[in-house]
């Protein structure tokens, strides 16, 4: 089996690649500096990378995530993190002679951790090696290949229309295993709202084919991942109040979830992460909160045995008005 091991001119240019956008990472710490495994796939999951960083490696503990470099900080955002990972990983890259600060995020966007000295930034920047063709990784269970990240004209885009329905539900599914790209525009209201998502395009292409499927004048565009009910937008450029504008628009389309805004250094923009009010659940957990609230007034009813069938009615109206009022608002869109 090859080695998983990034290192020397390989290193350097996933480095250089890492300024366009997120790319999956696993790290595994050895004992000595030159002992740690860094492993760096633009198309394996990280949870894979993690794994097969530990398995070349020497120690018994191993993160994994996706990483970006803006100028002289690489910014980390985990799905598993471990103790003292900024510093460990700033130790290796030194070895490498890659003099970059570390800021360790975790899935949510909120910060661990960070190894960051100002007084670096007098350093030279790091050169971009020749280019060099990917190693592959042999032996392991491939996912679903992902092309080469390399720029595509326009014209040559197969991209015909906004993400939506099932289509976006499958691919907010596929965030919770791997960071997409993304481009959002929205318009006047909730309905014209447009969001488009690609596995393969850059998020200033689908930032730009969002703005033409859309009626807004302004776009938003970068990387999205999803851990649980919460949607984290990693931002290259952002349009105002998006947090909230996004949420409803995903209520809109049946998908509950909450939203946090980064910036494309890891910094937290915005959030929406309030519960929902009923009028933006989607239409199932609608239905759930009308028809609670008919059991609720049910189990608190308690008609006596000697009422008249006219008290008796009295008794069952607020149950009846409350089943009618969940069939109305469920179905009033």
């Amino acid at each position: 089996m090859s080695s998983v091991k990034i290192e020397g001119d390989e290193l350097k240019k996933f480095i250089q690649l890492a300024k366009k956008g997120p790319l999956p990472f696993g790290f595994c710490p050895g004992k000595k500096d030159p002992d740690h495994v860094l492993a760096i796939h633009r198309s394996k999951k990280p949870a894979q990378l993690g794994k097969l960083a530990k398995a070349e490696g020497s120690g018994g503990k191993f993160a994994y995530g996706t990483f970006v470099v803006e100028a002289k900080v690489a910014v980390l955002t985990c799905e598993q993190a471990l103790p003292g990972l900024a510093k460990k990983l700033k130790k290796y890259l030194k070895t490498q002679k890659i003099p970059l600060n570390v800021v360790v995020l975790d899935a949510q966007g909120q910060e661990l951790e960070q190894e960051v000295e100002p007084e670096e930034a007098a350093q030279p920047e790091v050169a971009a090696p020749p280019a060099f063709e990917e190693k592959p990784v042999a032996d392991v269970a491939e996912p679903e290949t992902l092309a080469d990240e390399e720029d595509e004209a326009d014209d040559d885009d197969p991209i015909t229309g906004q993400t939506q329905g099932d289509e976006l539900r499958k691919l907010i599914r596929l965030g919770k295993k791997m960071p997409l790209p993304f481009g959002f525009c929205p318009g006047a209201d909730v309905e014209t709202h447009v969001i488009v998502i690609h596995r393969r395009k850059k998020p200033a292409i689908l930032g730009k084919r969002a703005k033409s499927f859309g009626e807004g004048g302004k776009t938003a565009f970068g990387t999205f991942t999803v851990a649980g009910k919460v949607m984290v937008l990693t931002c290259e450029s952002v349009v105002p109040a998006m947090s909230r504008t996004l949420r409803k628009y995903l209520a809109f389309q049946n998908i509950q979830m909450k939203i946090v805004i980064l910036d494309s250094d890891g910094q937290k923009l915005e959030q929406d992460t309030d519960d929902l009010p009923e009028e933006q659940l989607p239409l199932d957990d609608k239905l759930k909160a009308a028809l609670a609230e008919v059991s609720r007034q049910l189990d608190g009813t308690t008609i006596p045995a000697s009422a008249s069938d006219q008290e008796r009615q009295k008794y069952q109206a607020g149950p009846r008005s409350a089943a009618r009022d969940a069939w109305v608002s469920c179905h009033s869109r």
